[in-house]
């Protein structure tokens, strides 16, 4: 049995009263643990590959590879088969699944629910013996749907919330529980848990802060702005659009003519109304994109779009993290869970996904490795522009004596301009402050000139007393990189081989000056990087390459490809 199994563990969810709502967390082994995932929805759109081991497996361990502990299994997707559940329990990933009911009113008449019951029924008798499923819930979006009138139910409000109840509650809750007990059900995510319960299962706001589960999307306003996003007990769907790598749209069409976003091709390949109009949003928030009719238009646009929706994914999370174990006066935070939206793509077309129809790694997924990692630096900027540095711990032990390294360094350089250190001790499962700057005045003080923010960003690490890292190394700009005054790196690369088989390769990156959103990519040569996307601020980085197959050291040098923000092709 793997080491990281989670079977004979105990799972509840617990349910505290507080002065302003309840928590809502999961407890394993009378451990909370904070979740942090991603929404998965069909390993295949076609069932029966849906049972393919290679690519479950390499679902979900990329999954386990980003430093998740959970995942969810979307109500609007399918049951996923044997071999995905199996894989789960191996690897130690939790999961939260929903019955397959999702954004719709249903009818409840007796030939319906009697099919619902049969279906329930089944599934549960199939899954319930993993103990990777921790939480069944019966529907994705309804509760919300029917009180925020979604689907123009409003001038029958009482006919459909009986309707829910026949359905959720008389039929699929009583079901589950005559068959399973040992685990909680919700009635819909997101919910407000015990507290919808309470108000009938119809809460009057299905998306409180105080109660539950939310799900938050804003494609308008700019994604890296922190105060955006809910403080909230547990956050299962948030996310944006980006679009798969110009490689992997080129195996959908042979045509590079179809890769621009006003054809037809891409046109029908996204399914999300506005779409790339919230990505235009998103992307000219942060950059400055050549004209449409510059030949670098296309890679430009693809390229900042998935930087955009992983900076954004980023912010919002290390956000929902940095509320462990906090509560603020009104008595939002206490969050316990951050599940984005989506895991996987069922086709190569632009969606919320980190990993491409073709198991590629977008550049979200190698934030997810960092922003998920057990122990994180997460920065917090005020209305003051006072910048907070918080150190935000999952470990079940303390961590004594870290030092955590402020560095302040113009964009022109790798040498530092300014650097210091705050000493502290870290407690087990905590989100603690340990330090603040006023942003402007402190770069203005440290040289750099009249304009500290477009000439300037800090970067931080945090080490242990050997000074071994013990978290991602995160930055903070203080301007949008549009206003930043950039140098275009000069990039050079060297391939060695670790291993005898070519499975293991190092790569070393060296740079002149500051290198932003190094992107590495092999051209037919399929395998992740131990890193990509970084922020290179020494002259010398390595990453390594794990191919997916045997590979020789000069097939792949001629394969390897490195990019970064100011490259020429996306000017």
């Amino acid at each position: 049995m793997p080491e990281t199994c989670v079977c004979g563990t105990v799972i509840l969810t617990i349910n505290f009263f507080l002065e302003h709502g309840r928590t809502f967390y999961f407890k394993i082994n009378s451990v909370p643990i904070y979740m942090k995932g991603s929404n998965i929805i069909p390993v295949s759109i076609l069932p029966e590959l849906g049972q393919n081991k290679t690519h479950v497996q390499f679902l979900l361990k990329s999954a386990k590879d980003a430093n998740m502990n959970m995942l969810r299994v979307w109500g609007g997707g399918v049951y996923e088969s044997d071999v995905f559940y199996k894989a789960a329990d191996e690897l130690g990933l939790l999961i939260w699944q929903d019955f397959m009911f999702a954004c719709s009113m249903y009818p409840v008449d007796q030939d319906f629910l009697k099919n619902v019951a049969d279906e329930v029924n089944h599934q549960v008798r199939r899954l319930q013996h993993h103990p990777s499923v921790v939480v069944w819930a019966a529907s994705n979006e309804n509760e919300a749907a029917l009180r925020q009138n979604w689907y123009g139910t409003k001038s029958n409000f009482s006919l459909y919330k009986s309707d829910f109840k026949k359905l959720y509650v008389d039929t699929i809750k009583n079901m589950v529980l005559s068959v399973d007990r040992t685990r909680p059900f919700l009635t819909s995510s997101p919910t407000n848990g015990v507290d919808s319960e309470r108000e009938g299962y119809i809460a009057e706001d299905p998306q409180s802060h105080f109660y539950g589960d939310v799900h938050f999307y804003n494609y308008l306003t700019n994604g890296l702005s922190q105060p955006l996003y809910p403080i909230s007990r547990f956050v299962s769907e948030y996310g944006y659009q980006s679009l798969p790598s110009v490689q992997t749209l080129l195996t959908a069409t042979n045509d590079s003519n179809h890769l621009g976003i006003l054809d037809n091709f891409l046109r029908h390949r996204q399914h999300h109304a506005y779409g790339y109009v919230e990505m235009d949003l998103q992307i000219g928030y942060q950059f400055k994109l050549p004209d449409y009719e510059s030949p670098n238009f296309n890679q430009a646009y693809t390229f900042y779009s998935q930087i955009v929706q992983a900076m954004s994914v980023k912010t919002s999370t290390e956000k929902f993290r940095r509320w462990r174990g906090n509560v603020n006066d009104i008595g939002e935070g206490l969050t316990m869970g951050a599940l984005y939206w989506q895991l996987n793509d069922v086709w190569v077309a632009p969606s919320w996904s980190s990993i491409d129809f073709k198991q590629n790694w977008k550049m979200l997924h190698y934030f997810a490795k960092r922003f998920f990692a057990p122990v994180i630096i997460s920065n917090e900027l005020s209305v003051t522009d006072n910048l907070h540095s918080y150190v935000v711990s999952d470990l079940m032990k303390p961590i004594q004596n870290v030092t955590l390294t402020l560095t302040v360094y113009g964009w022109n350089s790798t040498t530092s301009i300014y650097s210091e250190t705050v000493k502290a001790t870290i407690l087990p499962g905590s989100s603690r402050k340990i330090g603040s700057i006023d942003l402007k005045s402190f770069l203005t003080e440290k040289w750099c000139g009249v304009d500290p923010f477009c000439n300037c960003f800090v970067y931080y690490t945090l080490t242990d007393r050997e000074n071994n890292p013990l978290a991602p190394d995160n930055f903070f700009f203080p301007t949008a990189i549009k206003n930043a005054n950039l140098i275009a790196p000069k990039l050079k690369t060297s391939v060695r081989q670790i291993d005898r088989i070519g499975k293991e390769f190092e790569i070393l990156i060296e740079t002149d000056v500051i290198a932003l959103f190094v992107w590495l990519e092999t051209t037919n040569v399929q395998g992740r990087f131990s890193d990509n996307g970084f922020l290179q601020v020494t002259t010398k980085r390595t990453v390594t390459f794990f191919p997916l197959r045997t590979v020789l050291i000069g097939d792949l040098e001629n394969a390897l490809v490195v990019t970064n923000l100011l490259d020429s092709k996306f000017l």
